[in-house]
Parts: structure tokens; C-alpha cells; sequence
């Protein structure tokens, strides 16, 4: 194997120790799915014309899901469940075959269903009750959780010897798979792909392979809003695949990432998005690099394939790609997003569309307005682009980062943590 960055590779040997015992994939693949929750604090239980919109939406979402052949993970909170035992009744199920509409998601259109909770007043045990209760067998995935966070006297290291529920104390349900790991507010989650055991709370990047729960990872934060860039999404799906086949990462390496859409933000506008961003991450399902698996699937590819070895890489660790054109389909109008990850330590992935062939530069500032590099200076043709910034170099704090062009300026905020 030719890798570009021994120094980089490093990382992976302290992480996944002996590769030896690791099955080399010539060409492996991103095994790739998608995922949508309803929250807790949605109004579906209280707001029945919403419950019906959000309801059409979904049966709008599924039928594009099953025309593309993506796998589709639908995670819900009990506060749709409850609404889904309350009005999925009578006409209200003419459009799902007299099923209610989880039943006909599993038994019709092929979607797995996983429970997800915020463990306040119902936990994971009671949501997956709940599962029960509309005629499907809950799964043995945790469909999101705090990584470092004790909520309610619970945590996610509970879930490894199985719970009793709290609105439903018979009940008991005891997971396989964590997916999702976050924090409070979403602020700095840990962002990787692949798969491992994690210890405890403590040490979480630590694989234990005692440990029952497997945690598979979900990828740089691909999620879908209604100002959502196309070209911005897939071009980070096609950064992780354009490192495989440069061998910049493991030929060894098991690949997971999740394209997300908040359930409570569904319209038809969203839905068309993803339909997009589905034609072309598809054609990358063409060339053998992509393919759409359920969670479930994922871990039976990396129980049998890669024989239960750890392995992952954080969203900062992939290797640096400089400047890239990620899309030549020519934006709409000029736009700077936001780096990601962000908090980071020590690279970061800045994004941005031209409408017009432009001369730009792309420059980096700390809080006294000085500049500390510049990214880019060159003419460029419409279209997305992609830069990293290596920040080694430089100390912790806040960070401006600011495109200039003759049509267009924008200035965004950045945060270095060491």
C-alpha cells in the first residue's frame, strides 16, 4: 500500500494497534445511510394538522427513499409514537394500506425503524415499548445519545447491560449498536467514521472489546436543511472517497457516514434536496465506492468482513485536500459556510460557491483583525469549492476567516481548541 502522510498515519497505529489481524480491502467502500429523527419537543402529541403534514411528508420522503435504493434509518421519539398510536386510525390510514405509519414503513417500503429518546420522561426501554405496542419489533439500535453526558441520573453506559423503562417498568430492552454520539446542544460533537467498542464515559476513544455496545459512526455532520447546499454535501461525502482511492487512508480502513434530515423539518423543498443529493452520491453507488446500508447492516459488514477490528478516524483526522472544485454545476449565488468541524483541533474544512469566474481570496485573521494566512488567491470558475486550514501552528482561540471577491465579501467566526 502507498499512503501520502506517514506522519498522518501515526494516529491510526495508536488508535487500531496490530493491523495485521485487519482484512485489506483493495478498494474499500463508504458504507453510507440515512437517518431522520423526531425530537421530543416536536408538537405532534398536541397538533394534529401538524402530526398530518409531518405524516404526508414522511409518506412523500419514503416513496423518493425507495425509488433511489437508499437505506433509510427512521428514529423516532415517543412524542411521535404517542401521536402515531392516537390518530393513525380509520381514513387517516387510507394512504398507508390501513397500517399505521410505522408498520407500513417496516412492512412496506423496507425502512428500518430504531428507537430514539432524550431519557427524560420516557427512556430507550419505553420508546422501544412503544415500537412494540404499533406492531413492529423494536431494534437493538440506540438511535442517538450524550457520549459524555449523564442525563437524569442515566448514560449511555447503562444501555450495555439493558434497561427497564420508566412509563413501562416491565419492560426491558438491552441494544447493540450506539449510533449518533453527540453533546448537549450539539456543540462540538465527535465526528468519525467507522466502528469500535467504546470503553466507558470516560475513556470513550478507548476500544474495549469486552464491551457489548458497538458504536458505528456517522461521518462529518452530513445533514440536510432547506438551505442546504447540494454540491456542499456531496463534495464531503466525495472527499472521504477520493482519500481511499488516493490511498491517503487505511486499505484496511471500515468507512461509515450518515446523510441526517430533523424529521420536524421536513417540507417538500427538503425532501427535493435530498432527492438531489441522492442522484449524485448514487453515482458514486455506480463506480463501487458508495453503498447504502442500514446501521444493522453496517456492523454485520464489520462483524463478518473485518472481523470485529477497531477502527476509526475523527473528521479533523482525514487528510488535508488544499484547494478543491467539488462541483462544477454553477451555484445560484455566492456563498462562504461554515468551516467544519467547528470547534476544531487541528484542521478544519471551509466550503464555498462561486456564481461567477472570480478572482478570490480566502483569508484567515485572529481577534486583533491581523492576518494570519491566506487560504486562497487565484482566479477561479464557478462552482463549490473546498479548502482546508492545518492549524498546527497556531495557538487556541477565535478565528475569522473571510472570502473576498470583486461581486462578493462574507466574514465567518472559527475556534481553534488545543
Amino acid at each position: 500500500m502507498k499512503y501520502r502522510n506517514i506522519a498522518f498515519l501515526s494516529v491510526f497505529f495508536l488508535f487500531f494497534g496490530n493491523y495485521s489481524h485487519l482484512t485489506s480491502q483493495s478498494n474499500p467502500k463508504l458504507y453510507l445511510h440515512f437517518v431522520t429523527h423526531n425530537e421530543e419537543n416536536d408538537v405532534f402529541l398536541t397538533n394534529y394538522s401538524y402530526y398530518i403534514l409531518n405524516r404526508n411528508n414522511i409518506i412523500q420522503l419514503a416513496n423518493t427513499v425507495v425509488s433511489k435504493n437508499v437505506k433509510w434509518n427512521f428514529q423516532s421519539d415517543h412524542a411521535f409514537l404517542r401521536a402515531v398510536i392516537k390518530y393513525d386510525t380509520g381514513s387517516t390510514t387510507n394512504n398507508t394500506n390501513g397500517k399505521n405509519i410505522i408498520r407500513w414503513l417496516v412492512e412496506d417500503m423496507g425502512v428500518t425503524c430504531d428507537p430514539h429518546a432524550h431519557e427524560t420522561s420516557y427512556n430507550y426501554a419505553d420508546v422501544a415499548h412503544l415500537h412494540d405496542s404499533l406492531g413492529i419489533t423494536a431494534t437493538k439500535v440506540v438511535g442517538g445519545f450524550l457520549y459524555d453526558t449523564i442525563v437524569n441520573g442515566n448514560n449511555w453506559e447503562n444501555l450495555e447491560a439493558g434497561i427497564y423503562g420508566r412509563q413501562y417498568p416491565w419492560v426491558f430492552w438491552k441494544p447493540d449498536i450506539l449510533w449518533g454520539g453527540g453533546t448537549q446542544n450539539h456543540f462540538a460533537d465527535p465526528q468519525v467514521y467507522g466502528a469500535f467498542k467504546p470503553k466507558s464515559m470516560a475513556e470513550y476513544w478507548v476500544h474495549d472489546p469486552a464491551r457489548r455496545l458497538t458504536l458505528i459512526g456517522n461521518g462529518c455532520g452530513n445533514k440536510i436543511w432547506d438551505t442546504s447546499s447540494v454540491g456542499y454535501i456531496f463534495g464531503k461525502i466525495k472527499r472521504i472517497t477520493d482519500a481511499i482511492d488516493a490511498h491517503s487512508l487505511p486499505d484496511t480502513g471500515f468507512y461509515t457516514a450518515a446523510i441526517f434530515i430533523s424529521s420536524g423539518s421536513l417540507t417538500t423543498t427538503v425532501i427535493n434536496k435530498f432527492s438531489q443529493v441522492v442522484d449524485s452520491i448514487n453515482s458514486l453507488v455506480g463506480q463501487n465506492k458508495v453503498e447504502w446500508k442500514e446501521i444493522s447492516a453496517a456492523k454485520q459488514i464489520w462483524d463478518s468482513v473485518y472481523n470485529r477490528q477497531p477502527f476509526w478516524i475523527k473528521c479533523e483526522n482525514l487528510p488535508p485536500l488544499g484547494i478543491e472544485q467539488i462541483s462544477n454545476s454553477i451555484p445560484s449565488q455566492f456563498t462562504l459556510y461554515q468551516n467544519y468541524p467547528n470547534p476544531f483541533n487541528p484542521e478544519t474544512i471551509i466550503n464555498y460557491e462561486l456564481r461567477v469566474t472570480s478572482y478570490v481570496q480566502l483569508k484567515i485573521f485572529n481577534v486583533l483583525g491581523e492576518e494570519v494566512t491566506a487560504l486562497v488567491n487565484e482566479e477561479l470558475r464557478p462552482g463549490t469549492y473546498e479548502v482546508s486550514w492545518d492549524a498546527s501552528d497556531y495557538s487556541s482561540g477565535v478565528y475569522y476567516y473571510k472570502l473576498i471577491s470583486k461581486e462578493y465579501t462574507e466574514t465567518r467566526k472559527m475556534v481553534l481548541i488545543k
